[in-house]
């Protein structure tokens, strides 16, 4: 039993919860006055699981999404392909660890599920929205889908081993397939609408930033696995 300077009788308890994905911890703290009063204070604390890939696009240094046609939102591919009224949920999760006003700007795209950060709220511009199935008529951002104490260790990562990369890809106005296995580039910016479809098992690294108006699509039974060293990623849709 612990004393105070006063000489006090002080007690501290701790219990957490044997749940691994959700634990709980209770702070029970009680001080005795000499006169003979108690006072007391609890604490509880509900954590959860989280991380790095709790959330469908997160970055460390922030968010940039231009354009009026970006949207954000989940599916369960277990009942099929999505679609936009049959099969579209609102799990779709955008987080940034930096603390920067501007760390997750979302201008005009909608994000039908949640939004973290690592300090300040997001930007939404007048045509955005982060909403959800239980977000009132009328809010276009709801508060209780958004966080600003999101934290996320990023582990350094090494490239992939290359063998003879295809180093320039097209960047005129139209569609384009990608379907080289592997591709390393300098940079991957257009300045007219693009479209890059992905065919086959599809390698790419880009040592620079990443600025693309128009679209990238991914055909069904192929995979895309990208690395980017660009501070900011700029996927523009019309």
């Amino acid at each position: 039993m612990p004393h105070g300077w006063r000489g006090e009788p002080r007690w501290v308890d701790v219990f957490v919860s044997n749940d691994p994905q959700a634990p709980t911890i209770v702070v029970d703290a009680r001080i005795q006055h000499r006169m003979g009063s108690e006072v007391s204070n609890q604490i509880r604390i509900d954590l959860s699981s989280g991380g790095l890939f709790a959330n469908g696009l997160t970055t460390r240094d922030g968010v940039r999404m231009n354009g009026n046609k970006i949207a954000v939102d989940s599916y369960k591919s277990s009942d099929g392909a999505y679609h936009a009224t049959n099969n579209r949920n609102d799990n779709g999760s955008v987080a940034s660890v930096n603390v920067a006003v501007d760390a997750v700007n979302l201008q005009n795209a909608d994000v039908y599920g949640y939004v973290a950060t690592g300090g300040s709220s997001p930007l939404v511009g007048n045509n955005g929205s982060v909403t959800g199935a239980d977000t009132p008529g009328g809010v276009s951002v709801d508060p209780n889908r958004v966080s600003t104490d999101f934290y996320a260790e990023f582990p350094p990562i090494s490239a992939p081993a290359m063998g003879a990369p295809v180093t320039v890809v097209p960047t005129s106005n139209g569609t384009h397939t990608l379907a080289s296995p592997e591709y390393e580039l300098t940079s991957l910016t257009s300045t007219s609408q693009i479209n890059y479809s992905i065919s086959g098992d599809v390698t790419m690294i880009v040592n620079g930033d990443i600025s693309v108006m128009g679209e990238i699509t991914i055909t069904p039974g192929s995979s895309l696995t990208s690395m980017s060293r660009a501070i900011w990623t700029s996927v523009v849709t019309g």
